[in-house]
């Protein structure tokens, strides 16, 4: 009866059954499927008048048998928002700093769901600020992750929050995880409050970076003026302005370029912010790092250059570019000793190949395994690309061999080309 009159929300009825002695047992209804208790069903429903009785009455604030919300009273009023009910538990002696199963404290969930009026009554109370759930992230992290500015500043101007604590996947501080999701109003708040702007994670990745990466501007604007370091780099050799060249965000790498991040940092493998904007086919982005004076032709480690990944990957408009700005159409890999021609052969990018054949491209160069670039289409099977390289209007290529020389015929004249394979074998051979 007294679980009933708890579920019905009837102050009046509960006290009737607690005065008549109908029922003294204030853990009732803990083997129901809902698993409450009358105290953990008032809590719930954030129903002060009934707390306030059963309290009164001996209800125990800190019972655990309870099968929802960790058998935790408080735990229950906090995932409501329920202040007033968090107060007058606390006020009866419920475990402020108690940890859930689940790991995470009442402040922990009040500063998750950002409820401001609740995590200052736990505040009031003494809660401890830096305890962390089992991922090792703090009250502060999962406000300053969520957005929530106002429990932010509770925290740090009422508590001693560490605000230094990273959690224990990534190594992200609470600037870091505000950094990544856009939270500028956090950011400015953590900053103000001591965060270092260039802590590192575990992979060495600093807020600039993540800022960048997710085209925050605002945040990367704030870190900036707060002294991050633009060319900080990550375990692979990452700057802030690479992570926002290969995410093509435009607006931060152009915030970068004005603030003077280098344009020639390279990661591990030789990588500019060129190259990986080449790679992913960001067209306006190569062409503000071009505009400020990115090296054109410069090639990673693999000697692969922008014109190079721009053709194997097929991105005619960067190519294009690349092209308008002089980039050498014959630059080799050293890796596969493969020119951008060759790359597009072999991937069969027919319009590719034929914007590089408008420009020049050298049609008899051939890769380490001495192929050239109808070889290569041929052998992957790619037709388009043998059609735009037999129907070219420069010469009709590729004869025959003599030797480690093919003669090329041309309308009214010849010429050698080296290493060049055929497409219409003859017999009209010539001394070399």
């Amino acid at each position: 009866m007294l679980k009933a009159a708890c579920l019905a929300g009837d102050v009046g009825a509960v006290r009737r059954v607690l005065e008549n002695h109908l029922a003294l047992d204030l853990s009732e209804g803990v083997d129901d499927s809902d698993g409450c208790s009358p105290l953990m069903t008032a809590c719930l429903d954030g129903n002060l008048s009934i707390v306030q009785v059963l309290l009164s009455h001996g209800a125990d604030p800190n019972e655990t048998n309870a099968k929802q919300c960790n058998g935790a009273p408080l735990y229950a009023a906090c995932l409501g928002g329920h202040a007033s009910v968090v107060r007058a538990l606390l006020a009866k002696g419920a475990y402020v700093d108690r940890i859930t199963d689940r790991g995470a404290s009442a402040l922990y969930v009040a500063c998750q769901k950002g409820l401001l009026e609740t995590a200052t009554v736990l505040v009031d109370f003494g809660a401890n600020a830096n305890l962390v759930d089992p991922f090792g992230m703090s009250p502060l992290y999962v406000a300053s992750i969520l957005g929530h500015e106002d429990v932010v500043r509770l925290l740090l101007e009422r508590t001693s929050a560490n605000v230094e604590l990273a959690d224990w996947k990534d190594g992200y501080t609470a600037l870091a995880a505000a950094s990544r999701d856009g939270h500028a109003s956090v950011v400015r708040v953590l900053v103000l409050h001591g965060a270092d702007v260039n802590c590192a994670s575990f992979k060495k990745i600093s807020p600039l970076f993540l800022a960048s990466q997710n085209n925050h501007l605002e945040v990367a604007r704030l870190l900036i003026e707060s002294g991050a370091d633009l060319n900080s780099a990550d375990e692979s050799g990452c700057s802030p302005l690479y992570a926002a060249s290969a995410y093509g965000q435009l607006s931060v790498v152009t915030l970068l370029l004005a603030k003077g991040a280098r344009l020639d940092a390279t990661t591990r493998s030789g990588s500019t912010p060129l190259f990986v904007a080449c790679q992913q086919g960001h067209l306006r982005v190569a062409t503000a790092l071009l505009d400020d004076g990115a090296d054109v032709d410069r090639p990673n480690r693999s000697g692969a250059s922008p014109l190079f990944i721009a053709a194997n990957f097929g991105h005619l408009a960067v190519a294009r570019l690349l092209l308008s700005r002089g980039a050498d159409i014959n630059q080799t890999s050293f890796a596969h000793c493969m020119t951008p021609l060759l790359a597009s052969c072999y991937k069969g990018h027919d319009k590719m190949v034929r914007l590089l054949m408008d420009h020049g491209a050298d049609l008899c160069r051939v890769d380490f395994r001495g192929k050239t670039p109808l070889d290569a289409a041929k052998e992957k099977g790619h037709h388009a690309v043998v059609r735009v390289l037999t129907k070219t209007t420069i010469p009709d290529i590729l004869l025959d061999k003599v030797g480690d020389i093919l003669l090329v015929q041309e309308p009214r004249t010849a010429r050698l080309c080296p290493r060049c394979c055929s497409t219409n074998r003859t017999k009209d051979r010539r001394p070399p």
